[in-house]
């Protein structure tokens, strides 16, 4: 995935696509590549990607990732009530990923559930503190509550 991180999908995913020749039962390069397929804006192939990740992985701690992936396109989609049970499977999966929780929080904050939206925020930050996605979505409800102080020191 070190071309991910350059910007070159067309490799990557080529690379991607050769590993799902090899091996067409790993979960993990089904899931890179229907994280690929979400970057590049092919909504319809990161889903079906994903979906198989998921089977493959069927409740494997690491299913936690597909789980993330398939809650980040589904909120690229409208964050629904799907994208919730996609972070929230992801956290008891990995109850230590802060990733999930900032974007669990941000489905919250969507429904206007802002103290569980709060909660999450925090516990990114107990597991992560130094995240600044975190920082940012728990200031923003503090601001939509008008907590204003709060949103600024904290």
């Amino acid at each position: 995935m070190h071309l991910l991180k350059k910007g070159n999908f067309d490799l990557a995913l080529a690379d991607v696509n050769k590993i799902i020749q090899l091996t067409p039962d790993s979960a993990a390069a089904y899931n890179d590549r229907g994280f690929i397929y979400r970057r590049i804006g092919d909504k319809d192939r990161a889903l079906a990607d994903l979906d198989k990740a998921i089977q493959l992985y069927a409740d494997a701690p690491k299913a936690y990732l597909a789980y993330f992936n398939r809650g980040l396109l589904r909120c690229s989609q409208g964050c629904s009530d799907l994208a919730f049970a996609d972070y929230d499977k992801a956290i008891q999966l990995n109850p230590n990923f802060a990733e999930a929780y900032v974007e669990r929080g941000a489905v919250y904050d969507t429904k206007r559930r802002f103290d569980l939206a709060i909660a999450d925020y925090n516990k990114a930050l107990q597991l992560k503190p130094e995240f600044p996605q975190a920082y940012n979505g728990r200031g923003w409800v503090f601001h939509q509550q008008g907590y204003l102080e709060r949103a600024i020191v904290e």
